[in-house]
């Protein structure tokens, strides 16, 4: 027989906590005190649904608002092929046209005093020093208009570029001045080109005047029509009308702006009763007018007045050298172009019309055209 203490432990269940019987121990504010911190309730984890075999899993949107959707790129505007390139050369092109602006503004003002306003007795020796620098040439203007055809110079011009004193000077040579061609005897000057060409022609002319052209520029029809369309052609008061059409000229008279078939034809004419010496007075006109529009043309004229140059023009002129020349008389003013002329002596011999020139009126007129100023009556 078990004691009563036992029998005390057999009626307690043992599911009880023993903790429940305990009196609660309040804090001094009345509320109950709890011997420990309550345990911090776990977040309920979401329900994870198993693959049924065969299916794709099923993706479970998250909680919260639907994400917002992108928004499209905007699609630019493409520029035309081609459009950058176009775009950097332009400004290429008006960096140098404002480049070169400013240097033919600057050289403009470093031209020196002309030579005749300093005393008479500098004027030879400071004529003779600026003339070290000039750069003479035989310009040719030949006839033929078909290739292969026998020619004769049609024009021809003895000039001078001065860049010290930053002019260019020039003397018309009559084509029937009557002269003595090496091999050939007494002839017409334009006869020496159909003889032997350029180089025949350049020695004759050098006995001729004395110096010898530093360079030749031979420049046919076609290349004439070129370089005056390449400009945008050039305005000339003509005298009167002009019409001779077994050789295509056909002009009214009146202030106008010709193009180069039209410039040719103006400077061609010789039927107002003065032959070659009206044609020289022309030739003297236009060669003024195209370096005015020369002076005034914009970057892509230059352009192509050099191309139809490079296309029309036999030259022994190197392409170095033309650069150097046009950077050397860069600063020309508006009268840069002076045209000299001989004294002539139209005459007929044996009915054949020449020109006599006087070799002493020849000198000076080449010193002029040379050196600015008669040198030898100094």
């Amino acid at each position: 027989m078990r004691s009563s203490d036992e029998t005390i432990r057999l009626d307690h269940h043992p599911a009880v906590d023993d903790t429940r019987r305990l009196p609660r121990h309040r804090s001094q504010g009345g509320r109950p005190h709890r011997q420990g911190p309550a345990p911090r309730r776990q977040p309920a984890r979401p329900v994870q649904h198993r693959p049924v075999a065969g299916q794709p899993p099923v993706q479970r949107r998250p909680a919260g608002p639907p994400p917002a959707q992108p928004t499209p790129p905007k699609k630019n505007r493409q520029a035309p092929p081609g459009c950058g390139c176009l775009v950097t050369l332009l400004v290429i092109c008006l960096a140098l046209a404002a480049a070169f602006a400013a240097f033919w503004f600057f050289s403009a003002r470093q031209v020196p005093a002309p030579i005749d306003s300093l005393p008479a007795s500098e004027q030879k020796a400071e004529a003779i020093q600026r003339a070290g620098k000039n750069t003479s040439f035989l310009l040719v203007g030949d006839d033929e208009r078909t290739e292969g055809e026998q020619a004769r110079s049609d024009t021809m011009l003895y000039m001078v570029m001065r860049p010290v004193d930053k002019k260019i000077s020039l003397v018309s040579l009559p084509r029937d001045s009557l002269v003595t061609i090496p091999g050939h005897g007494e002839d017409k000057l334009n006869a020496a080109f159909a003889y032997g060409g350029i180089d025949l022609l350049l020695q004759t002319v050098t006995d001729l005047i004395g110096p010898k052209a530093d360079h030749t520029v031979l420049v046919n029809f076609t290349g004439f029509e070129k370089m005056v369309n390449a400009v945008g052609g050039v305005t000339i008061d003509v005298p009167q009308k002009m019409y001779k059409p077994e050789e295509g000229i056909d002009l009214e008279a009146g202030r106008q702006k010709l193009n180069g078939h039209d410039a040719l034809a103006f400077v061609r004419w010789r039927d107002d009763g003065l032959g070659d010496i009206g044609r020289m007075d022309r030739q003297k006109e236009f060669m003024a007018a195209f370096a005015k529009e020369c002076r005034l043309m914009w970057p892509w004229q230059a352009v192509r007045l050099a191309w139809a140059l490079h296309q029309a023009v036999d030259t022994d002129l190197s392409v170095l050298d033309s650069l150097k020349l046009v950077v050397d008389m860069a600063g020309m003013g508006p009268d840069a172009v002076q045209v000299d002329h001989f004294e002539l002596n139209p005459q007929y011999i044996n009915n054949v019309s020449y020109v006599l020139l006087d070799p002493a009126d020849v000198r000076r007129t080449i010193e002029r055209v040379y050196y600015g100023i008669e040198i030898s009556s100094i």
